[in-house]
């Protein structure tokens, strides 16, 4: 006599966690797939040091903070503040702000305090200012569309104008990159009409 075996059953709460783990990760990850690409932009003065948008937004607050100024003194006049940010890269993001201080001796003091332990050089794109750099890489590329997509960069400077009194802070920053073009972050590249592909071979010591 044959010995009848039974295919042991699984347990309803087993399979009713092994479905709704399944539901769960597909939610993510359709939250997370729909997230790429999404761009953040403030040129709100108001939204000043909120470094967001980005998949590893401490790296990038940590490298702006590191020499920006901690907030916009009131005696910054002409105020210009950009941030923006694209998902998709650990982070790819650019923060721009420039201003004027409009008493000299205080245009001094400001310019000497955040590039006194950096050394001045003549800025290529605009000799009315100096440039002080903390970094300065940038690896762009040309994909078949003709846009100029980033790499890898880590750009963080000071320029002072003497004659104009003016002040401006750049960083923009890209890392694992790939996804983020020079349409988005071209702030600075478009102040100063700076052409990427060029700026990649040798940073500012191009002319």
């Amino acid at each position: 006599m044959k010995k009848n075996t039974k295919v042991p059953k699984i347990p309803i709460i087993i399979v009713s966690a092994i479905l709704l783990f399944y539901i769960i990760f597909g939610a993510l990850l359709y939250i997370e797939l729909k997230s790429i690409g999404k761009q953040y932009i403030t040129t709100d003065i108001a939204n000043y040091g909120i470094y967001k948008g980005n998949y590893d937004n401490e790296t990038v607050e940590s490298f702006i903070t590191g020499f920006f100024p901690e907030k916009i003194d009131e005696n910054f006049s002409d105020v210009k503040y950009s941030y923006r940010a694209q998902k998709g890269d650990s982070y790819a993001y650019e923060a721009y702000l420039e201003f004027v201080v409009t008493d000299k001796e205080r245009y001094k003091a400001i310019c000497e305090k955040y590039t006194s332990e950096l050394e001045g050089k003549e800025f290529p794109y605009a000799n009315i200012f100096t440039e002080y750099i903390i970094e300065d890489d940038l690896d762009p590329w040309k994909d078949d569309d003709g846009e100029i997509q980033i790499e890898y960069a880590e750009i963080g400077k000071i320029l002072c104008s003497e004659k104009e009194q003016r002040i401006i802070f750049v960083a923009l920053g890209v890392y694992d990159g790939g996804m983020v073009n020079t349409d988005f972050l071209n702030v600075y590249f478009n102040r100063f009409n700076i052409d990427p592909l060029k700026y990649g071979e040798t940073g500012s010591s191009f002319i």
